[in-house]
């Protein structure tokens, strides 16, 4: 892991804890660095339930509050914060997936990467 060397990591299980360490890390000096933080439960209940479900919405609501808050607490700070998805989400029925059989798959000289809906090699 060499493009993360030297970095320092914290852990955190909560989101509240997400935006303390967000907030603790940039407030720590006033020396230039860069913060780096996710928050995979979004992605978590989307892939479980649906990117439509009532459930993934409740989390986007967690995460937008989360955001708000985070964004309150570094104001007057001199920061500049970018927000990313790592994909987009589409849900996908079942007949749409590849689902390549084990005697198949075994075959392979690399295992497929991606998605179901998307693998490739």
């Amino acid at each position: 892991m060499r493009h993360c060397a030297g970095a320092e990591r914290i852990a955190y299980s909560r989101l509240s804890e997400l935006v303390s360490g967000v907030e603790s890390a940039v407030k720590s000096s006033a020396e230039r660095k860069l913060v780096y933080a996710y928050w995979p439960w979004y992605d978590t209940v989307s892939h479980q339930h649906g990117s439509e479900s009532t459930q993934a919405a409740a989390e986007l609501a967690k995460v937008d509050a989360a955001f708000g808050a985070l964004l309150a607490r570094l104001s007057g700070t001199d920061t500049l914060v970018v927000a990313t998805a790592d994909h987009g989400f589409m849900d996908s029925a079942p007949e749409e997936s590849i689902e390549l059989p084990s005697s198949l798959a075994s075959q392979l000289r690399f295992p497929l990467c991606g998605e179901r809906r998307v693998a490739y090699c």
